[in-house]
């Protein structure tokens, strides 16, 4: 469970995400950004695919989406979002639509 952690977990320069923060951001974001405080240092990297808010997919045909001003409100207070960019996930099947993602890199802040 990403949102509670065993103790003596550690600490990383860097993290990757490919599914975690859309699908628990319903269960709020601040826990998610909790987690992410115990388990980086300032400095550290962190790399978040998630689904793009402008995937105009059907509701359950695709990852919970995230638009941009999400991403900032919900991540800023403790990263920099270092950049931000669209991307298709790989699909499962040929015969799927490409789901329309976001690929965020994120560097925590030193302050």
């Amino acid at each position: 469970d990403v949102l509670e952690l065993p103790d003596g977990f550690g600490t990383f320069p860097f993290f990757y995400d490919r599914g975690c923060y859309h699908a628990v951001r319903a269960f709020g974001a601040k826990n998610y950004l909790r987690t992410l405080i115990r388990v980086t240092t300032p400095g550290s990297l962190g790399l978040i695919l998630t689904g793009n808010s402008r995937d105009p997919h059907e509701p359950g045909k695709g990852p919970p989406t995230v638009s941009p001003e999400q991403f900032r409100a919900e991540l800023t207070p403790v990263f920099q979002i270092v950049r931000l960019r669209e991307f298709t996930f790989d699909r499962g099947d040929e015969n799927d639509p490409p789901i329309l993602a976001w690929s965020c890199l994120l560097r925590r802040s030193t302050k």
